[in-house]
């Protein structure tokens, strides 16, 4: 099975006007990540003072009438720039900034490793899956409120990989491959605490993907009785159908096991979804730990 794409994290705790902003211009994201940084807001302190010192200058030898023209001058000259500027390149800087300004309230696929990388689309695919599901919708897996803890998992889980990619490239730069059997001991316990961090945000990884799968078992019970509930509203006519083909021992319990079937799926579906709500239990309690 390929490995499932990974797609922007973002915090879920952003206003949606910051979030429609960073969705719709993953260029800029990159640029930020990769040190772009926005153009200095207003005028530029030298220019004030510039600007202050002329001021005073003319007020004691102009008189207030000079420092007047002066200042309505610099007001026009402004404006005038203003209006000469590229609108287009007005609304990029205005981009750049809620970007820059929320450089850590999103993660990217540039920023994870192939490992960690992978993790989050398993997490992603996981996530989506729950939310996508009927079951989800019709709000029958009511253990906690999914669109609101699983974007938060989705969100934590982006952090903590970022993260761990980061170390474990310094940790690859930093000690190579060439480590002397030596000392092979004294840097085993680094390489430890990596394996520990993966293996502990792959068991988060795992019962979300858990949960996910015991929504869609749930979502096809779900359907499968759906579709028994519209052949039950039929049941008379293939009763009919018996009772005009069958000879009535042969029809008979065939139609009981109509009436019995029924009930199996319900309780079949039913058990379903306990067992999602088990995962979604067990998913809150890796949380914790």
């Amino acid at each position: 099975m390929p490995a499932p794409e990974v797609s922007l994290a973002l915090d879920p705790s952003l206003p949606e006007t910051v979030t429609r902003i960073l969705r719709a211009n993953p260029h800029i994201l990159i640029e930020v990540r990769r040190g772009r940084a926005p153009a200095p807001p207003g005028i530029a302190r030298p220019v004030l003072a510039c600007v202050g010192v002329i001021g005073l200058a003319l007020l004691i030898v102009a008189g207030p009438l000079g420092l007047v023209a002066f200042l309505g001058m610099i007001c026009g000259g402004s404006v005038l720039y203003f209006a000469m500027s590229d609108p287009k390149e007005r609304a990029y800087q205005r981009r750049l900034r809620v970007v820059f300004d929320h450089a850590d309230r999103f993660v990217l696929p540039e920023d994870l490793d192939e490992t960690c990388g992978a993790l989050l689309g398993r997490a992603q695919r996981a996530v989506l899956t729950v939310l996508g599901s009927t079951v989800n919708r019709e709000g029958l897996l009511d253990t906690f409120d999914n669109a609101i803890t699983l974007p938060d998992q989705e969100w934590q889980l982006a952090r903590r990989l970022m993260g761990l990619s980061k170390l474990r490239t310094e940790h690859h730069k930093v000690v190579g491959d060439d480590v002397p059997e030596e000392f092979a001991d004294a840097f085993r316990p680094y390489d430890a605490a990596l394996e520990t961090a993966t293996a502990s945000v792959t068991a988060r990884v795992e019962a979300l993907e858990r949960y996910a799968e015991q929504a869609h078992n749930a979502d096809r019970y779900y359907h499968a009785r759906r579709k028994l509930g519209i052949l039950q509203e039929r049941t008379h006519e293939y009763e009919q159908l018996l009772a005009e083909t069958a000879h009535d021992d042969t029809a008979v319990p065939q139609i009981e096991r109509m009436s019995g079937n029924a009930q199996a799926v319900e309780q079949v579906f039913r058990h379903s979804i306990d067992e999602a709500r088990k995962a979604a239990n067990h998913l809150l309690a890796v949380d914790a730990a």
